[in-house]
C-alpha cells in the first residue's frame, strides 16, 4: 500500500492542501522526506495522514482524502499502518518473557506499551529458534539472534553491539562496546535506545506492505548516524512506503532531491512544494541556507562582528585600534584557517593594493 495523492480539506492546521508523492514517472514514491521548519506543518501532516486511517477505522467522516496505488490485489501479506512520534518514552525494562506473540493490526502507534516488548520479541525469537533447531546448541541461537540484530545495523557501523541476554531470570539483550564493557538494555543511550528500540520496534510488528510515519528520526543521533538512518528503515521489511517529517540537513542531503517535500509558511497559509535546490550530497551550509532557509550559518554574534569588519574595510577604516581589537579577537576564537576570515583577509588585501595604486 502506497500513497500517491494527499487532498486536505479546511484542516485546523494545515488548511487546504494538495501533496502528490509521486516520481517523474508518475509512481508512487517508497520514500518521502519532508523538510521545514519549526511550525511549517510536518507533524500535522504525518498526524493528519494517521488520522486519516483512523477514522476510517472508525468510519468517521475525514476532511483528508488519500489516492492509493492501486496494488492490493497483488500482495500477500496483510496492510497496515506505523506512525512513530517524536516522542516515544523508552522507561527502564524489568524483565523478558518468551512468551510474545505478534498479533497483527492495521494501525500501529509506535509508544512506550509497544517498546516495552522489545527484550521479550528477541527472548521468544531465541525460544523458537530452539524449536526449530534441535542441532544448535544454546549459545549458538542466542549468538545467531544477536548477529541478525546487529545486521540491521550494519551500515551505521555502530561501537556498540548485541551480544546475547543477561545470565538471570530478566532475560534482557545484552549489549558491549569497544571499551569491553558490558550492559544490558537499560544501560544504552539515549541515541542508542532510540536507535535500537525504533528499528527493533519495526521488526517486532513485522513492517511489511506498511506505510510508516517517521516523525524527527534524528532525535539523539550523531550527525554521523542521521546520514545513515533512512537507509536502516528502508531495509526493514518489503513493499513499504516511509515517509519522514525531519530537520535535519545531513537526512536532507543523504536522499535524491525528487524524494524530497519542502514545506513553507507564505502570505497565503502552508505550502508544500517538491525541491527544486540541488540537495543529494551536497554541503551542510547549502542545505541549511536553500532548504531550510536560514539566514546565518554562524553564530549570529560572531556574524554579527564579521560584518563590522567589512564595512570597516569598505569605509577605509582598518587602520584604526578598534578594527584591530576586533579582528584579533575574532582570529582567536575562529582561527586563522577559518574560511570567513580567510574572505576577510582577502577584502583586506585587495582594498590596500587599490590604496596603494591610487598613491
Amino acid at each position: 500500500m502506497k500513497i500517491k495523492n494527499i487532498q486536505l480539506k479546511n484542516h485546523e492546521i494545515l488548511k487546504n492542501l494538495n501533496i502528490d508523492f509521486l516520481d517523474k514517472d508518475g509512481k508512487a514514491q517508497e520514500l518521502i522526506v519532508i523538510a521545514g521548519s519549526n511550525g511549517s506543518g510536518k507533524t500535522n501532516l504525518l498526524e493528519a495522514i494517521y488520522n486519516y486511517f483512523l477514522n476510517k477505522n472508525n468510519e468517521v467522516v475525514s476532511k483528508t482524502e488519500i489516492e492509493f496505488l492501486n496494488e492490493e490485489a497483488d500482495l500477500k501479506k496483510l496492510s497496515k499502518v506505523i506512525y512513530m512520534p517524536t516522542e516515544i518514552n523508552f522507561s527502564e525494562i524489568k524483565n523478558a518473557s518468551d512468551k510474545y506473540k505478534y498479533e497483527y493490526k492495521f494501525l500501529n502507534k509506535v509508544d512506550s506499551s509497544i517498546v516495552k516488548d522489545i527484550p521479550s520479541y528477541l527472548a521468544t525469537k531465541v525460544k523458537l529458534m530452539q524449536k526449530n533447531n534441535e542441532d544448535m546448541t544454546y549459545k549458538q541461537i542466542k549468538d545467531k539472534v544477536s548477529e541478525e540484530t546487529n545486521e540491521i545495523f550494519e551500515e551505521l557501523e555502530l561501537d556498540i553491539k548485541m551480544i546475547g541476554f543477561t545470565p538471570d531470570e530478566k532475560d534482557l539483550p545484552l549489549f558491549s562496546n569497544s571499551f569491553g564493557e558490558v550492559f544490558d538494555i537499560n544501560g544504552l543511550s539515549s541515541g542508542e535506545k532510540q536507535l535500537f528500540m525504533r528499528a527493533l520496534t519495526l521488526k517486532m510488528i513485522e513492517a511489511e506492505n506498511a506505510i510508516i510515519l517517521i516523525d524527527e528520526p534524528e532525535i539523539s543521533l550523531h550527525p554521523k548516524w542521521q546520514q545513515k538512518i533512512i537507509k536502516i528503515y528502508q531495509n526493514i521489511g518489503d513493499n513499504n512506503q516511509v515517509i519522514i517529517a525531519t530537520h535535519s540537513p545531513h537526512i536532507i542531503g543523504s536522499v535524491k532531491n525528487e524524494n524530497v517535500r519542502v514545506m513553507r509558511k507564505s502570505s497565503s497559509g502552508i505550502e508544500i512544494k517538491k525541491l527544486n535546490e540541488l540537495t543529494y550530497g551536497q554541503s551542510m551550509d547549502n542545505i541549511l541556507e536553500n532548504v531550510m532557509e536560514l539566514e546565518d550559518i554562524l553564530t549570529p554574534d560572531i556574524s554579527q562582528e564579521l560584518k563590522k569588519l567589512h564595512k570597516m574595510i569598505m569605509k577605509a577604516e582598518y587602520k584604526t585600534k578598534e578594527f584591530e581589537i576586533l579582528y584579533k579577537t575574532l582570529r582567536e576564537v575562529l582561527g586563522p584557517h577559518n574560511e570567513e576570515l580567510m574572505l576577510l583577509e582577502l577584502q583586506l588585501k585587495a582594498t590596500k593594493a587599490r590604496e596603494s595604486k591610487l598613491c
